[in-house]
């Protein structure tokens, strides 16, 4: 573990920037956050804002998972697709997004096919997380098994303390960042130990608290699988309008599309995220699609993040962010669809 004063944080990306692309949080409001590039000459980066809460969106996905990028061009000449060769750092991950990157991981990764811009851009991309200290009332991380701060998949995180921050080591990357700027930490006192510890555990108090009324006493995989053919996902899915924002917002959510289309004397083929919602997604030869319906579409959603992720990689497809609660126009909570539908189990 070691401790940065706040005044030398702006230094630390200064170095870094020489041989990187820096991404850093920003607020207008204080109440939603975004993440821009870092600008030396900027005003607004004259000192570093530690984000308290995830992100309004999915900004490390979509560093990775590019939601338009040009796959190949083609006719009359062959073109190599996208030159990506500085690497990048981003400050603010939280835990939910550190999890929607393992999710994107095991699809993109460790499959049979490896997606090759996917492994590029992971393989130069240095990530610095931090532990949250506020909790927005979407947020239910604790829900699906996660902590209000990063446990695993960061390259250095930070806890914010007295005067300053903990960094704390999650691999080699990070921990060649700490020794090449070794003039910059000190050691932490056992004070600033402490308060990490207890704001860790006041944090996800809250969360907790926030979210006790949503509990299920069944596992999510369980009361999904007992209801698959039962009316509830018509009551439930009622105000959704297909808009796909929850999809879109997701930070685990890795369905795409690839199309052609002409660009400069020649012919591009693009890959772009696609949503589960279309009325089109799951269409086959002819025109048949097996989720014709809006309500199968919507109950599709909720059998891969909870059931079919699970029986195939081992764990949910779902961080617990929240960010398809607050682009919901519907209205819809996920929280209270998982539990609504215990309810309807409960009362049959």
């Amino acid at each position: 573990m070691h401790f940065i004063r706040f005044a030398n944080v702006p230094k630390l990306i200064a170095r870094l920037l020489s041989a990187s692309d820096i991404y850093v949080p920003y607020s207008h409001d204080d109440k939603q956050y975004f993440i821009n590039p870092w600008v030396e000459s900027s005003p607004e980066h004259e000192s570093f804002l530690f984000n308290p809460f995830r992100t309004t969106l999915p900004f490390l996905k979509a560093l990775l998972f590019q939601p338009k990028c040009s796959v190949v061009q083609y006719l009359p000449t062959s073109l190599p697709a996208e030159n990506f060769e500085k690497r990048q750092i981003i400050f603010g991950v939280k835990a939910c997004d550190l999890l929607g990157k393992k999710v994107l991981d095991t699809i993109f990764l460790k499959e049979e096919y490896v997606d090759p811009f996917y492994k590029k851009r992971s393989e130069d991309t240095v990530i610095i997380s931090g532990d949250c200290t506020q909790a927005l009332q979407s947020c239910f991380c604790t829900m699906v098994g996660l902590q209000p701060y990063p446990e695993e998949g960061y390259d250095l995180n930070m806890s914010p303390v007295s005067r300053g921050y903990l960094f704390e080591i999650g691999s080699v990357e990070g921990e060649q960042i700490i020794k090449d700027n070794l003039d910059l930490f000190t050691e932490p006192t056992v004070e600033q130990l402490n308060k990490r510890h207890h704001q860790r555990i006041k944090l996800k108090e809250i969360v907790e608290g926030q979210n006790q009324n949503y509990m299920t006493t069944e596992s999510r995989q369980q009361i999904i699988e007992r209801n698959l053919n039962t009316p509830i996902w018509h009551e439930t899915s009622q105000t959704c309008v297909e808009c796909s924002g929850c999809n879109y917002v997701c930070p685990s959510c890795y369905c795409f599309i690839l199309y052609d289309q002409q660009h400069n004397q020649t012919n591009e083929r693009l890959k772009v995220w696609d949503s589960c919602f279309h009325a089109g997604y799951a269409r086959m030869a002819g025109g048949i699609t097996p989720r014709l319906h809006l309500v199968d579409r919507f109950k599709n959603h909720y059998y891969h993040k909870f059931d079919s992720f699970v029986k195939n990689y081992g764990f949910e497809a779902c961080s617990g962010c929240g960010r398809c609660i607050e682009s919901c126009m519907g209205g819809i909570d996920k929280r209270e669809v998982l539990k609504s539908i215990e309810r309807y189990v409960e009362l049959k």
